[in-house]
């Protein structure tokens, strides 16, 4: 997270938009699942290094400040930007799939509130009455790791490190308990 807010600092004071959105769809996406798998945790006083003990905030505000987040993250896809990231590993620069991310978190959201926020209701029915949310495996929020071995090596950890031009680095173990 820390180094999400970092990004993002950069970014903003160069105009680069898309970027940005990126940062503020995963810190969103990350908040929400911290909320919904531990309730309140801390997150207006997590980042503050002076603070050993960092208060929670609610659920509530924490979800808040998810959508303020993603409503933000759509503005910044929809806006032109000096320059792209050079990768994408999620939806290779593909803009109109982030805003639909961007709007399934919402549609997310929106559920879990819906038993104490009736507006939630509306915001919900809003969001599938556009019908621009993720309907198809292809929208899929899933990470491709890449086929690269020169810098950047793009392949994922475990395979970089056990397939080599000398054979298989380390033997990786498979219990099956059935």
């Amino acid at each position: 997270m820390k180094n999400i807010r970092l990004l993002n600092q950069v970014t903003v004071d160069n105009g680069l938009t898309k970027h940005t959105g990126m940062g503020q769809v995963f810190e969103a996406y990350l908040m929400v699942t911290l909320v919904d798998f531990f309730g309140d945790v801390p997150y207006s006083e997590a980042f503050d290094i002076t603070n050993l003990n960092p208060a929670t905030d609610s659920g509530e505000s924490i979800y808040n400040n998810a959508l303020g987040l993603l409503d933000q993250a759509i503005v910044n896809f929809e806006t032109d930007a000096p320059a792209e990231p050079t990768f994408d590993f999620y939806y290779q620069k593909d803009w109109s799939k982030w805003i639909k991310l961007a709007n399934s978190l919402k549609l997310k959201i929106y559920m879990q509130r819906r038993l104490v926020d009736p507006s939630a209701i509306s915001s919900f029915e809003s969001i599938i009455a556009e019908g621009n949310y993720m309907t198809n495996v292809e929208d899929d929020f899933q990470f491709t790791w890449g086929t690269n071995n020169t810098n950047p090596d793009t392949r994922h950890p475990i395979y970089a490190a056990n397939y080599t031009p000398t054979g298989a680095a380390e033997q990786v173990d498979i219990c099956l308990i059935g």
